[in-house]
């Protein structure tokens, strides 16, 4: 189910945000029963989310229910422990990890997220273990540990070259240097793509205004 909110003003600016939700089949819902509380889900927090809204007493996604005394009996709780107070907040938290994942271009870079990460992890691990492993109900969707998996074994056969060329490009001094190491590199460079080709336009940018800005004879 996909969910679309916008908010227009009357002189004709709009924004909008897109939640995409698997159906609710939990319970004993019906298969309509079961898009119509995903819809519901979405407006709901497309509505929070497009005007800003903090909650008082977020909602935890029924996390409350979940949590259990030595004999079985359910315990009261308000909010999750950890770094993240709800379970919708915490899975927003990984949501981001998992685009970080993708887009790191370095094995150094990828072990550095998941170190930064670690209360995080440890928080969907305990709460919330379909965030790390994959929704069941979801075939494609491999969890942050898939993502992690397949990043390092993409990055594993890449062997490090990207890297490598970044680490040669930022040795160059000067305007004049860079840009005939451009030009001596110029076939590797048009293969890039994806998180490689943004991350390494945004490292020239970056090198090429502060070389213009700072000089240098190298």
């Amino acid at each position: 189910v996909r969910v679309t909110t916008i908010l227009s003003h009357v002189a004709g600016h709009s924004e909008e945000t897109v939640f995409d939700l698997p159906h609710d089949s939990s319970g004993s819902k019906n298969s309509v029963q079961a898009v119509g509380s995903s819809t519901s889900y979405g407006k709901r927090y497309g509505t929070l989310s497009i005007l800003n809204i903090k909650v008082a007493g977020e909602d935890d996604d029924g996390s409350a229910a979940s949590y259990k005394d030595p004999k079985g009996e359910p315990l009261a709780r308000t909010k999750l422990d950890g770094p993240h107070s709800s379970k919708s907040t915490l899975k927003q938290a990984v949501a981001d990890l998992r685009t970080k994942v993708r887009n790191a271009v370095t094995t150094d870079e990828l072990n550095g997220l998941m170190r930064e990460a670690k209360p995080t992890i440890d928080q969907a691990e305990r709460d919330w273990s379909a965030l790390l492993n994959g929704d069941p109900d979801i075939a494609e969707d491999v969890g942050l540990k898939g993502e992690v998996a397949n990043r390092r074994a993409y990055l594993k056969q890449q062997g490090g070259s990207f890297g490598r060329m970044l680490a040669s490009m930022k040795e160059c001094g000067s305007i004049a240097v860079l840009h005939r190491w451009r030009t001596a590199n110029e076939m590797y460079v048009d293969e890039l793509d994806g998180a490689e080709a943004r991350r390494f336009q945004t490292e020239w940018d970056a090198l090429e205004a502060s070389l213009a800005t700072t000089g240098g004879d190298k």
